[in-house]
């Protein structure tokens, strides 16, 4: 399968193990979660997943996630005293090296992500569950603005119901949030439906996302179980798209060196270039430490007046190929 074939304008699912290998792009420093070919991958239907003996997150009390079964809740660990307890989710990812637990009613669901790079799973207790269960993780999004970038991962599945991947960069968004703002501060990637049901052999998926604006601020990634069943994961990694493989249209658009040294938000954020917004009716200047999200009102100064900066608000979701 050519490689242009994922770098085409519309969504694409093909059959098929593996149609994009790695060396076909540049490896970036991006923690690696082992090989497909670990031990707990079999030929046939993949195994239930199990609790990881002595992980410290199957000891958090999650009964409490009964109470409100529709609100998204995670297992966050305490700064202060490293015990991890409970939350109402209000979506900061743990990350690059931690997979975190979160979902609704998640006291019916098992996770096992082990510490030694083997490949992670989420399944349900029972043969049919209510809740979602959902694993992630997060990195620095700054290395790879304006870059177009492929998330690569395999996956298998025991009777599930039904499985969910994301791939997404995120701005930094001072602003409280909760279960209706899921999306809000994504400014490049998103959610999407793998049609993953049933038993599901080690098959390769890869996401593509980019140009990474830099607006971004983390780059997340994770898995979703929902419906009862099983869904393992291994060997995420993330590769650069090199400038011979873009489709001419990804080449129109602003990207690499063009975009950092172009583009007003990138100016900002790289060369200290002054940028504005308005308290009131009062022009206030952005300091270079603020964060910038989706939906602030952004100005330049020019020639003692104020010209409203025109950036995109609404991102594009990614595309995927299997």
């Amino acid at each position: 399968m050519a490689f242009e074939r994922l770098l085409s304008a519309t969504l694409m699912l093909a059959g098929g193990a593996s149609p994009i290998a790695a060396q076909d792009a540049t490896e970036q420093v991006v923690p690696s979660a082992g090989r497909a070919s670990d031990d707990i991958v079999v030929v046939g239907v993949a195994p239930r997943c199990r609790e990881r003996s002595g992980d410290p997150q199957d000891v958090v009390d999650v009964s409490s996630a009964l109470i409100d079964g529709r609100r998204q809740q995670t297992v966050r660990q305490n700064p202060a005293n490293g015990r991890y307890a409970l939350t109402p989710d209000d979506f900061p990812i743990s990350g690059p090296l931690v997979w975190q637990r979160a979902g609704t009613r998640i006291q019916d669901f098992v996770f096992r992500t082990p510490s030694d790079a083997k490949p992670i799973c989420i399944g349900a207790r029972r043969q049919f569950v209510s809740g979602v269960g959902q694993l992630r993780r997060a990195f620095d999004a700054k290395p790879f603005w304006g870059k177009y970038m492929i998330l690569t991962a395999a996956v298998s599945a025991r009777r599930a119901g039904r499985v969910d991947m994301w791939i997404a960069a995120g701005a930094n968004d001072p602003r409280p949030r909760g279960d209706r703002d899921i999306g809000r501060d994504i400014v490049a990637g998103g959610f999407k439906h793998v049609p993953i049901t049933g038993d599901y052999q080690w098959r390769q998926v890869n996401f593509l996302i980019g140009p990474i604006p830099c607006m971004a601020a983390a780059i997340s990634y994770g898995v979703q179980l929902q419906g009862g069943g099983d869904v393992w994961v291994a060997n995420p990694h993330f590769v650069e798209v090199p400038e011979e493989k873009l489709s001419p249209s990804m080449r129109k658009a602003r990207h690499g060196e063009e975009m950092l040294r172009h583009d007003p938000i990138c100016q900002h954020q790289l060369q200290g270039m002054q940028l504005w917004t308005m308290r009131g009716s009062i022009p206030i200047e952005i300091k270079s430490d603020a964060p910038l999200y989706p939906g602030l009102l952004l100005l330049n100064k020019i020639d003692g007046g104020f010209e409203p900066i025109h950036y995109a608000k609404d991102f594009p979701l990614g595309l995927i190929e299997f």
